[in-house]
Order: C-alpha cells, then sequence, then structure tokens
C-alpha cells in the first residue's frame, strides 16, 4: 500500500493575491528602507563635511589667497572665520 497524497489547487481570485504579495513585500521594504535612512543621511553628511575641510577652497580660505582677499584673520578647524 503506498502511502502518497494527491491534491490540486485552483486560485480563485489571482489578482487579489498577487495584490497582498506585492503589499507584503512593500511594507517588508519600506520597514527596512526606513531603518537604513538614518545611516544613510550621516554617512553623506560626514563625507560632504570632509570633502569641504579637504578642498582647495578650504585650504585657500585658512592659508591662501582667499584669506587674503576677504581680510580674515584666522580660520578655526571647522572653517569658521574671524
Amino acid at each position: 500500500m503506498s502511502n502518497s497524497l494527491n491534491f490540486s489547487l485552483k486560485m480563485v481570485n489571482e489578482d487579489k493575491v498577487k495584490k497582498d504579495i506585492l503589499m507584503a513585500i512593500q511594507k517588508h521594504m519600506k520597514k527596512n528602507f526606513n531603518k537604513s535612512t538614518d545611516k544613510i543621511k550621516m554617512e553623506v553628511k560626514n563625507q560632504v563635511y570632509n570633502a569641504i575641510l579637504q578642498s582647495s577652497t578650504m585650504d585657500s580660505l585658512q592659508s591662501g589667497n582667499l584669506r587674503e582677499e576677504f581680510g580674515l584673520e584666522s580660520v578655526n578647524p571647522d572653517g569658521i572665520a574671524s
């Protein structure tokens, strides 16, 4: 005697199943994207800040021609002139 089971499945509302699957995927992705957003914002902020500090314009403001042209006495490490 064989222990086999035969069955069939007919989807009655295929469009609803597709919609439900897509909604579940969207919910999952939105949750994960929201978690990553803060990390990405902080990393971009740091990258931009470092790029500005390392730019030739900042070098010139700190000790080059732009410093003299603007009449700056000093520029602190954060780029704030006095």
